[in-house]
């Protein structure tokens, strides 16, 4: 943290709009903020609560409460928030307002409007699709589903899985019957990835992401736990949880041999955040699924069940807890990596965020995390005090 901290402040910008075109909000708008609170997740999408003062005031008032016609507070309107750390604001929703709400002012309390939504994935779950992708891998595959949305303020970031089969179109064709949010997950966790939407690289944009977590970027800003004056985490638990981990199995049958082949799992495709694989100090006692993979190859078979032991390792060790704001200095972004320190050896070290939850109140801004690995133990015998890119 900078010795003179954020002399500017943390501010919220906050913007609506009724199309792909978001306009900043009206001061008026600002002022009646109660509440605003954003969260965004690996597993279950973002999904925004705000709520608006809206009693009757002013010449106009017998107009109307304020927000209740405007069709920018309604069901469909568009909605965008950024956090502003000096000068640079940090995207952490782009959304679609799906229910409204309108308390009138009563004897019991004053008039509010309540919006509730979800990210940009709100717009991709509308239609069922019934299609075929002939010879196409399920990266292409995603590809070509994220094309139908740029128009929408909606940027592909695709990464080829590790282990996958190119279709041969005489022998089977990749069927979507769902719509494409669903169709996306689907594809993403037979590899062993993960289809997440997240905000930015601009207020405005989003980007869909559908690759393996945590997404390829440099660490965030170290995370500290009771370090004295350097502690900008608190009220921190680590949950280590290692019986949920399966051990997938199958046999297939090969395709030129017509022969039956057990499918085995070297180990996971995801490069390592620590040490000691969680997985492997529970060899012999994982839990043991077997897989149905009837029409699939051994290769296939293979990624379907590399999937699932990715699945249930990732979350051996979780730590929640809530920043400190002020010393931390930072938006924490979700699906990237940050380090930990000051949680013992076997927990110190590097982290997939996994979820972060922001609640802002005039004149308070708070985060709270939760942060996954599969393994133990730091793979650097020093875990950084802070990494911050301009």
């Amino acid at each position: 943290m900078s010795a003179f901290g954020n002399i500017l402040g943390i501010r919220a910008l906050l913007q609506f709009g009724t199309g792909t075109v978001l306009l900043p909000a009206t001061l008026d708008v600002m002022e009646a903020i109660e509440e605003l609170e954003v969260r965004t997740s690996a597993r279950g999408g973002s999904h925004f609560r705000l709520v608006l003062a809206a009693g009757r005031s002013g010449p106009l008032g017998l107009k109307g409460a304020p927000f209740v016609d405007d069709p920018r507070f309604q069901s469909g309107g568009r909605f965008g928030v950024s956090v502003v750390l000096g000068v640079k604001p940090v995207p952490i929703l782009n959304g679609v307002i799906v229910k409204s709400q309108y308390l009138p002012p009563s004897d019991s309390h004053d008039g509010r409007v309540l919006l509730l939504g979800r990210d940009l994935s709100a717009l991709m779950d509308r239609v069922h699709v019934q299609t075929q992708w002939p010879a196409l891998a399920p990266n292409l595959i995603a590809m070509m589903v994220l094309a139908n949305y740029l128009s929408e303020g909606i940027v592909p970031m695709v990464i080829p899985p590790t282990i996958f089969e190119q279709p041969n179109p005489l022998e089977t064709t990749p069927v979507q019957n769902c719509n494409d949010c669903d169709y996306l997950h689907q594809l993403a966790r037979g590899v062993g990835h993960h289809a997440v939407l997240e905000p930015g690289p601009a207020p405005g944009l989003s980007t869909f992401y559908w690759g393996p977590l945590p997404k390829p970027s440099l660490p965030q800003k170290t995370l500290s736990v009771d370090l004295g004056p350097m502690s900008d985490a608190f009220d921190v638990t680590i949950t280590h949880n290692g019986d949920r981990i399966t051990t997938a199995g199958a046999k297939a049958i090969g395709r030129l041999s017509g022969e039956e082949v057990e499918v085995q799992v070297p180990g996971l495709a995801a490069p390592p955040q620590g040490a000691i694989p969680e997985w492997q100090t529970r060899q012999g006692s994982l839990r043991e699924e077997r897989l149905a993979v009837s029409g699939m190859s051994p290769m296939q078979a293979q990624a379907l069940a590399t999937a699932r032991l990715q699945e249930t390792s990732e979350r051996a060790v979780e730590a929640t807890g809530t920043i400190n704001n002020v010393k931390y200095n930072d938006v924490l972004k979700p699906f990237q990596q940050v380090n930990l320190r000051g949680v013992g050896a076997i927990y110190n070290g590097m982290y997939t965020v996994a979820e972060v939850r922001h609640t802002m109140r005039p004149g308070d801004y708070n985060q709270t995390f939760t942060l996954q690995r599969g393994e133990l133990y730091s793979i650097a015998p020093v875990v950084p005090p802070e990494t911050q890119v301009a």
